[in-house]
C-alpha cells in the first residue's frame, strides 16, 4: 500500500442536497410557468381575500413566472405529477420585501410530508434575486407536490422553471 499522493483517488459524488447539487442525467417534467393550468394556488395576507392572489407575469428568471400580488404574507403552489422514474424537482424563486431583507426559502412537502431542499444557484441572502432550489430525490408514482412561503411580514413570491430530473445513481 502506498501513501503517495499521486496514488489517492478522491470521490466527491454526494448523495444529499443539504451537501451539493445532485447529479443528474435527464429530464422528466419541465413547466416554464407560462399557464396556471394543472397547478392549485393559495395566497393570504392583509386585505381582502379577491385582492392577494397568483398571477402569471412577464418577470421570471426565463420569461414568465408565476408572482403573488397584493399584501402577501403566505403562499403556496400545489400539483401533482405522475411519473415512472424517480426524480429531483428543481425551481427558480425570489421573494421581494423590505430592502436588504433576505429571500424566504419555502418548504416543498410530497404527498404532504416535508422534505429536504438545497440551494444550488442564487444567494438566499440576496432579497429580490433568483435562486434556484432543489429537492432530494422523490420516488416514481402519483405525487402532490407543494412548494409553501410562510412568513409574517408582506412579500411578493415568485416561482419559475419547475423541472423534475432523473437522479445518477
Amino acid at each position: 500500500c502506498s501513501c503517495n499522493k499521486e496514488d489517492l483517488t478522491w470521490n466527491l459524488k454526494r448523495l444529499s442536497p443539504k451537501d451539493a447539487k445532485l447529479e443528474v442525467s435527464e429530464i422528466i417534467y419541465s413547466n416554464n410557468c407560462t399557464d396556471q393550468s394543472g397547478f392549485q394556488f393559495i395566497a393570504t395576507g392583509l386585505g381582502t381575500p379577491s385582492s392577494i392572489y397568483w398571477e402569471v407575469t412577464n418577470n421570471g428568471f426565463a420569461n414568465s413566472c408565476f408572482k403573488t400580488q397584493g399584501n402577501c404574507t403566505d403562499a403556496s403552489v400545489k400539483f401533482y405529477l405522475n411519473t415512472n422514474k424517480d426524480g429531483i424537482l428543481r425551481f427558480y424563486l425570489k421573494t421581494g420585501g423590505m430592502p436588504n431583507e433576505p429571500n424566504t426559502l419555502p418548504s416543498v412537502k410530497i404527498n404532504s410530508t416535508s422534505i429536504n431542499t438545497a440551494i444550488i444557484s442564487g444567494n438566499e441572502g440576496s432579497n429580490g434575486e433568483w435562486l434556484q432550489l432543489q429537492t432530494e430525490i422523490i420516488k416514481a408514482g402519483n405525487n402532490e407536490i407543494e412548494i409553501k412561503f410562510s412568513g409574517s411580514a408582506i412579500k411578493t413570491f415568485y416561482v419559475d422553471e419547475i423541472e423534475l430530473w432523473s437522479p445518477l445513481y
